[in-house]
């Protein structure tokens, strides 16, 4: 990140932390803030707000073909290449400079860094998280063996979207709420080129495959494919195009929210398009459709009752479709649905326990195919080594991968009876509560009080118990869960749970239920307990906790998919089924164990926070919820975050960094032997003594209250550094041009006439440019002194008409003295040069003498040829020589053809309908050849006057266009004393030319 964006965020900052004087304030901020677009609040330099406000229709960006093109470095400011989509960087620009701010910092110090968005479920998370991932590789440069570096930008933008489709779905609080949990990492080599990346997900909601609440839909995947997909593909899955045929995604009473869905049959052409562009090929896809077939499938089956206690399936047909669908065996199938091992023996099961067999297998497929989805993602944005780089490729190189990470969960939710998945939500928002809480208050104040700088306590809510309430190993509610769970057998483990709970921690501070204590009369006794989150308390029904919190994928299950003939079942081994799980654990322990390592790496690297709040409940673009607010901005403690920062300062930095940093702004440091405080003292007084006042001077840092001391700082930086660069510039360019000097002089003297140049580059480019120069004249002078006086003058036309014959023509007349205009001795030309300029409209003839001139008739006549500065004259032959056709512009010939003997004949071929001329020159001694002068006047005159130049052909026979035809004119070399023009066709002469 510029210095420039450096100081414009902090100068934002300040003005935010000086708006807000306390907790009353913050409200009225926002709510003069708030219009149809997103509001930013900045609390410190690692957080900031942004209240979410509800657009219409952010259309999902559209995938681009790959390109091959290299991507290089591009700057913040400009255009988004054609792969972000512009309602992102058009509506979000807000996130970005937390964007900048991270990868500022693993460009210079090599740091990792998180960017966590948090809030309730709709506040916006997803959208900021796609947001701030799109604008990253709008400006990152890329770096890809292979050559896809264009693409690994597409993939970063399209990966979101897809996730979505797969994990999101619709509730009653958000249309694209996020069921699952993810980090997406973004991975850059030394350079700070991004070379890959790399996503982590955290346990799918996959209850919701086959149970989910009134007015919910199931994941968004199942309505694109049953609305979006073609007739051919949805006749081959066995399958219609009305969600209310399917018991898994039907519309239950109260229904789903009335925008979702809107947009299903778009979007399953965007994920189809997605998928195909992470690499999957139309064979895998016919595969994953029909998995996700087979699940909406399943939901189909039904039983009947077999015998007294046992089921069998009533709709054998359905059956036989779910088998082929998912590549099971039909009899295999119904033998796990309808039947379980007791030891050595089957037994039947009810119908009951046949429906929670035909569930459990749905949601472990569904599973399967979510983790599927994120390894071919994986798979496909994997680093690769670029084996062309020599520094890569270098013996000692060690490479060191740096990351940006993107951490987008769950949003938190109360709901009237909350599931064991919602606890594990709200659970992951707890610890990123008691991240920030960390990071903005508790570290904050931690260093004030160490550096010695004067502060006051704030009071805030903190949430560490409700943290120990689910962290600890012994007596937390996951340990306890975990324990029911492998005691407990049939439907009296959820009773069992809430049984240790009321035992073990019922006189926790954060968690009551009515067994300990009566009063709750909202909670129904045995059945629910209450937790006092971080946002308000949520109350929990425990029925379906245990069975939750199993691993749904049994050993029968596995031992059902290893034999499936599908490949998206077979792909990944049945021992990574749960992803980061570990064999025989459960589903709680392992999330906790995995949110609290994703906390852990948090804690080691840069954690931004971006804390995302909903204006309203009712998903109203336009309305500000007062309550809701600021129950919001209670919950997460942003006021006293604000109120850290007023008590502090809005920037700080360690005495050794600043030193660094700003050094060259005094030159007293040039000899200086004191402390770095007093170093920067120093650097403060000579360049804004005004703001010294303002400064607290810690124990190793030093806080600036006012950020308007860093922008000046700032700015005397750039200056002083500009300056610099330009110096250094100057002085390396004066070496570069002495070097090229030094390089030229020593070639010169050992080659005088051909000297090895040396390679231009932008410095050494003009003086290269000059010495060219200055030798090709040398050259000249010295080569014209070798040419008497009187022929100097030709020495121009005389290359031009080399340029033109040298090599292709046996003689051209280059050995004798050009006088041009040979016909200025007779004085009757003489006398009649003053009318033919004014007829000719010229200046100056540069070329004359007499010509035999074949007619239209083939017939000779004799004529006069001038050539002028600017045209062909021909004049008659005899006293008074008048001009016989209008002068013919020289930018009219298009042609010269002469042949490659001694021949003095010519044939001048005009552009447009003008007949062509065909000539033969008549010169005292015809041994002399004038050809060459002739075509070097006429060359040379023509581009000097219209800046073209005809072609010159030579060929054994002359053609030229006449009034009669094209007529063609042989060469016959005889003893004759003159020349002369034999008739030999009707469009056919013969030019006899004395040998």
């Amino acid at each position: 990140m510029g210095d420039q964006e450096q100081a414009g965020w902090e100068k934002e900052l300040a003005s935010h932390v000086t708006a807000i004087q306390c907790a009353d304030d913050l409200l009225p901020f926002l709510k003069e803030k708030f219009d149809p677009g997103p509001v930013c609040l900045h609390i410190n330099a690692s957080a900031m707000v942004i209240l979410h406000s509800y657009t219409a229709g952010s259309p999902r960006p559209a995938p681009k073909k790959p390109s091959l093109g290299r991507a290089s470095g591009r700057a913040a400011t400009e255009a988004s290449p054609p792969f972000i989509p512009a309602w992102l960087d058009r509506n979000h620009r807000s996130e970005m400079s937390v964007v900048l701010r991270a990868y500022a910092r693993l460009t210079r110090f090599g740091s990792d860094s998180c960017i966590i968005f948090s809030g309730e479920s709709g506040s916006g998370k997803t959208v900021c998280c796609k947001a701030c991932l799109a604008h990253l590789a709008s400006f990152t440069p890329f770096c890809r063996a292979g050559g896809d570096d264009r693409r690994l930008g597409n993939l970063l933008v399209l990966i979101g979207p897809l996730l979505d489709a797969f994990g999101n779905a619709a509730t009653a609080l958000n249309d694209n709420s996020s069921r699952f949990g993810k980090c997406i990492g973004t991975i850059f080599d030394f350079r700070g080129n991004m070379v890959g990346g790399k996503v982590l997900h955290f346990m799918l909601e996959r209850n919701r495959v086959t149970h989910r609440k009134v007015g919910e839909r199931n994941f968004h995947i199942f309505y694109q494919l049953v609305k979006g997909g073609q007739s051919s593909l949805l006749k081959s899955l066995h399958l219609k195009s009305d969600e209310t045929a399917y018991q898994y995604i039907s519309r239950r009473a109260g229904g789903p929210p009335p925008t979702a869905g809107s947009t299903d049959k778009a979007d399953f052409a965007f994920v189809l398009n997605a998928l195909k562009s992470i690499g999957l090929s139309d064979d895998q896809l016919s595969h994953l459709w029909s998995v996700v077939a087979a699940i909406l499938q399943l939901g189909q089956l039904k039983f009947e009752k077999d015998g007294i206690n046992g089921s069998t399936v009533l709709n054998r047909p359905q059956l036989k479709v779910v088998a082929s669908l998912a590549g099971f065996d039909d009899g295999d199938l119904e033998q796990f649905l309808c039947f379980r091992h007791n030891g050595r023996t089957l037994v039947s099961v009810s119908i009951e326990e046949a429906v929670r067999q035909r569930d459990m297998i749905a949601q472990a497929l569904y599973d399967q195919v979510f983790l599927w989805i994120v390894q071919a993602i994986n798979a496909v944005l994997r680093p690769m080594p670029n084996e062309e780089d020599p520094v890569v490729t270098s013996p000692g190189y060690q490479g060191t991968y740096r990351n940006i990470n993107f951490v987008d969960f769950y949003g938190f939710a109360s709901q009237e009876a909350s599931s064991f998945e919602q606890m594990c939500m709200n659970y992951s928002c707890e610890k990123f509560q008691q991240a920030f809480l960390e990071d903005a208050i508790r570290n904050r104040l931690r260093e004030f009080q160490e550096e010695g700088v004067h502060w006051k306590d704030i009071p805030y809510s903190d949430n560490a118990g409700v943290c120990d309430l689910f962290d600890n190993t012994n007596q937390g509610v996951f340990t306890l869960l975990d324990r029911a769970t492998c005691d407990a057998q049939g439907e009296n483990g959820d009773k069992a749970f809430l049984d240790l709970m009321d035992t073990t921690v019922g006189g926790h501070e954060t968690y009551t239920s009515r067994q300990v204590d009566p009063g709750e009369g909202i909670l129904c006794p045995f059945l629910d307990f209450k937790v006092r989150h971080f946002a308000g308390g949520v109350t929990y029904t425990i029925d379906g906790f245990v069975s939750s919190n199993r691993d749904v994928v049994t050993e029968a299950v596995r031992e059902l998919f290893l034999h499936s003939d599908n490949d998206v079942i077979k792909d990944i081994g049945i021992h990574q089924t749960r992803g980061e799980m570990t064999p025989n654990s459960t589903v709680g322990v392992n999330f906790r164990n995995a949110v609290t390592t994703l906390a852990d790496s948090i804690e080691q690297q840069d954690a931004y926070h971006v804390r995302c709040l909903k204006p309203n409940d009712t998903k109203s673009p336009r309305h500000f919820d007062d309550v809701k607010v600021r129950q919001q901005c209670a919950d997460m403690n942003l006021a006293e975050a604000i109120m850290v920062e007023q008590i502090g300062h809005v920037a700080h930095a360690s005495y050794s960094e600043f030193l660094r940093r700003y050094k060259v702004l005094s030159s007293r440091l040039k000899d200086f032997r004191g402390s770095v405080r007093d170093g920067c003292k120093l650097i403060l007084q000579d360049n804004v003594p005004d703001y010294v006042s303002s400064i607290s001077f810690g124990q190793s840092k030093m806080f600036l209250k006012r950020a308007e001391a860093f922008v000046l700082l700032n700015e005397c930086r750039e200056k002083k550094l500009d300056e610099s660069a330009t110096h250094i510039a100057r002085h390396w360019q004066k070496h570069r041009l002495r070097a090229c000097l030094r390089r030229i002089s020593d070639s010169f003297q050992a080659n005088k006439k051909a000297i090895d140049w040396p390679a231009a580059n932008t410095s050494t480019a003009p003086l290269l440019d000059l010495c060219q120069k200055m030798h090709r004249k040398w050259l000249y002078k010295r080569l014209l002194s070798k040419i008497p006086a009187g022929h100097r003058p030709n020495i121009l036309l005389k290359v031009t008409g080399y340029n033109a014959l040298g090599g292709r023509r046996r003689k051209w007349g280059h050995w004798r003295r050009w006088h041009g205009d040979y016909l200025a001795v007779s004085p009757t030309y003489r006398n009649r040069m003053p009318s033919l300029k004014k007829e000719g409209k010229f200046e100056k003839v540069l070329f004359s003498c007499y010509v035999s001139k074949v007619n239209k008739r083939l017939k000779v006549q004799e004529r006069v040829l001038m050539v002028t500065d600017n045209s062909l004259i021909l004049l008659e032959a005899g006293d008074a020589l008048p001009i016989t056709k209008a002068p013919l512009a020289l930018n009219q010939v298009k042609e010269l053809q002469v042949s490659s003997g001694h021949d003095q004949a010519v044939a001048i071929r005009i552009a447009g309908d003008d007949p062509d001329r065909l000539l033969a020159l008549k010169m005292p001694d015809t041994a002399d050849d004038f050809i060459g002068e002739l075509v070097a006047v006429v060359c040379h005159a023509s581009s000097k006057q219209f800046g073209v130049c005809p072609e010159v052909t030579i060929s054994q026979q002359i053609k030229a266009e006449l009034e009669i035809g094209e007529v063609t004119v042989d060469l016959d070399y005889q003893f004759n004393t003159q020349p002369e023009f034999k008739k030999t066709g009707a469009h056919k002469l013969t030019l006899l030319w004395p040998a």
